[in-house]
């Protein structure tokens, strides 16, 4: 009794969503939405200032600036990704790729972002290309985890991710 009452609340609430959505309160809800955006962005633009100003001292400023400006590049880089820019965030991806190239995460996404854009060699490699990192760092449960993801797509590159983490998580018999 109890499961159906929550079921109908829950679809009440969809289908009140999709009316506002679809309806005379669509311009307020978006309205609504994006000034929640604006608040989120411009919290996290603050929170991001005060962090780097709580570890900002004259022998690491110029790694503070770097790390700003990767930030800013990853922040650009998923921004364009969200509004559908394509291009423009695999550029940035690549601009981030080449100042950082073992960050997992940024291969990771640039991944989706070749996923989503229906180019599944290139998000192959890119998953490949995460997970190497993810054995470079000596997360083999997260190399390990891409390998079905790669597997879909290219089971070549899927192979070789695997015989990797294989060779990763095998002890050296060199003893």
């Amino acid at each position: 009794m109890l499961a159906r009452f929550t079921i109908y609340v829950f679809y009440a609430i969809v289908f009140f969503m999709l009316g506002a959505w679809a309806g005379d309160l669509s311009p307020h809800f978006h309205a609504f939405v994006q000034r929640g955006g604006a608040y989120l962005e411009s919290g996290m633009t603050d929170l991001r200032a005060m962090a780097q100003n709580s570890i900002a001292t004259p022998q690491n400023k110029s790694a503070t600036a770097s790390a700003t400006s990767l930030t800013e590049t990853l922040v650009a880089a998923r921004e364009a990704s969200a509004h559908g820019n394509v291009d423009q965030a695999i550029d940035l991806y690549g601009e981030l790729l080449k100042q950082n190239p073992d960050s997992a995460d940024a291969w990771g996404e640039l991944g989706n972002v070749d996923l989503n854009a229906g180019r599944l060699d290139n998000a192959a490699h890119a998953f490949l290309s995460a997970g190497q990192a993810r054995l470079r760092q000596d997360n083999v449960a997260g190399a390990r985890a891409l390998v079905p993801i790669i597997q879909r797509y290219d089971p070549a590159l899927a192979g070789i991710l695997a015989g990797q983490i294989a060779a990763k998580a095998s002890p050296t018999k060199s003893e």
